[in-house]
């Protein structure tokens, strides 16, 4: 018989721990956009002329994951709830 917690609940921890990871996942991810992002800028700065527009919007979408994702800027508009009487 094994001792690990989520065969003794039953199965129950299985879904826990799959919804602790995904905001870990999430991060992730979009580390790993904001990468290709990178290295897709300096190809375009390197080999590209006339690329202004196309780094404009490169850089504004790194920008908007950036504050949405790591800075958590949503937050600043959404309505705190369980907070006070």
């Amino acid at each position: 018989m094994t001792d690990r917690p989520e065969k003794r609940a039953g199965g129950r921890i299985a879904p826990l721990l799959k919804e602790r990871n995904r905001p870990l996942l999430t991060g992730w991810m979009v580390f790993l956009t904001l990468l290709v992002l990178t290295l897709l800028e300096y190809v375009v700065a390197l080999f590209m002329t006339r690329n202004l527009p196309l780094m404009i919007v490169m850089n504004v979408v790194d920008a908007g994951l950036i504050m949405y994702f790591f800075m958590h800027i949503v937050r600043l508009w959404r309505e705190e709830h369980g907070e006070g009487a």
